[in-house]
């Protein structure tokens, strides 16, 4: 083992050491400002569900609608986007009106981004584009560095009502987690235990979750034929994979 050079003395504290300035040019990061004509480039950063701006209504596909958008997006050069005005138009890409009728937010509700950034809206505007004319909105702004910051998604088109549904703003709902989904379920069904039962299976999920686990989770996929054989099955899948690894030569 190599041994590490040792110090003689121990260097004073504030003492600046030379540096080359190559070394310290070459490990700079590459920013916008050193890059010419940067592409789009998306951020989910200050990304959050609130109210009227969820998204567990929303079928799957949607996100696949979501990413291809980001994906032709991040094709294009930012600079040759904002001087197009008919590209602009046909991203239904503009700065939000705070004003407009029956908006449900203000940016001042957006608390959870950078005070920097929150409060200096002439220099950080709210913008919207959209993932399809029936698919709805993704909100956000402009950090300084070419990189949009995803802040809300809108997919019933909360952010800017119009007369073309009345100005209506419709219900959202709150998209969990499966984690933080089982986590509900348990505590509701905690909350259905009678106080005076006798029943050791109550008693253990009262101490869920035990945190104590220490077992191994697999993520696999099965086709159609496969998990209608192991639904069919007395196995569970612990039983099919420990199984098939004692199988093994």
């Amino acid at each position: 083992m190599k041994k590490q050079p040792v110090l003689n003395k121990q260097p004073e504290i504030g003492k600046k050491f030379p540096i080359a300035e190559s070394v310290i040019t070459s490990r700079l990061p590459v920013t916008a400002k050193n890059v010419s004509d940067p592409n789009f480039s998306f951020s989910f950063k200050y990304y959050k569900q609130i109210p009227n701006f969820e998204v567990g209504q929303v079928p799957n596909n949607w996100f696949v609608s979501l990413i291809d958008r980001l994906t032709e997006l991040c094709k294009k050069e930012w600079a040759s986007f904002e001087k197009d005005y008919v590209e602009k138009k046909a991203f239904r890409y503009h700065a939000i009106d705070w004003g407009s009728k029956n908006i449900p937010i203000q940016r001042g509700d957006l608390n959870w981004i950078d005070k920097h950034y929150l409060e200096n809206e002439e220099d950080f505007p709210m913008f919207q584009f959209h993932v399809s004319k029936a698919l709805g909105r993704v909100v956000g702004f402009w950090d300084g560095y070419h990189v949009f910051q995803i802040v809300l998604l809108d997919p019933e088109h909360n952010i800017q009502p119009s007369n073309y549904n009345a100005y209506k703003i419709r219900d959202t709902y709150f998209m969990n987690t499966v984690y933080g989904s089982l986590l509900a379920d348990l505590t509701n069904l905690k909350k259905r235990i009678p106080e005076n039962h006798n029943c050791e299976i109550c008693d253990s999920l009262q101490y869920l979750p035990t945190g104590n686990n220490d077992t191994n989770l697999i993520n696999l996929c099965l086709s159609d034929d496969y998990f209608k054989k192991l639904q069919e099955s007395r196995l569970s899948i612990t039983d099919v994979i420990e199984l098939g690894i004692a199988s093994i030569n």
